[in-house]
């Protein structure tokens, strides 16, 4: 669809709550996410007036949290994930511990929407750790989007 951007969307946040994850490595590694939305603008198709839509702005955050058994000194460079080789990475097995919704408001027309932040895939890069000693992982995420009107 080519969108024609009409405007910035103001919005409240009503929850963007952390999610928990285990990382299972040679132990467990605690991974923390969170969705954050920075704006909402609203998008109108070119080719059909009538269809109006959101573009969302977003930033996922990630932290670990690994036991002594598996940190390491930090490495002098972590390589951008592009540059990484598929023989440097690990995929990791995830275990949910807790995945829950964010929630978001606009006021000008009711609207509540909901977001989930989905793990999609975890690779260890072999070999680097950051600069807190956390082995260096790469988190493939996606998210959810649920719209309805507020009661």
């Amino acid at each position: 669809m080519p969108a024609e951007r009409i405007g910035l969307v103001p919005f409240e946040v009503r929850k963007e709550p952390w999610n928990e994850y285990k990382i299972k490595d040679k132990e467990d590694v605690v991974l923390r996410g969170r969705f954050i939305v920075t704006k909402f603008v609203r998008i109108r198709d070119t080719e059909d007036p009538k269809r109006i839509g959101l573009q969302v702005g977003s930033t996922p955050i990630w932290v670990t949290y690994s036991p002594p058994g598996i940190r390491d000194k930090p490495s002098e460079r972590l390589p951008p994930i592009n540059e990484i080789k598929e023989e440097e990475k690990k995929n990791m097995e995830v275990e949910i511990v807790k995945e829950d919704w964010n929630i978001y408001r606009i006021p000008e027309d009711n609207r509540i929407l909901r977001f989930r932040l989905i793990v999609a895939r975890v690779f260890r890069v072999l070999g680097y750790f950051s600069s807190d000693e956390e082995p260096y992982y790469i988190v493939e995420s996606t998210g959810l989007l649920e719209e309805s009107k507020e009661d």
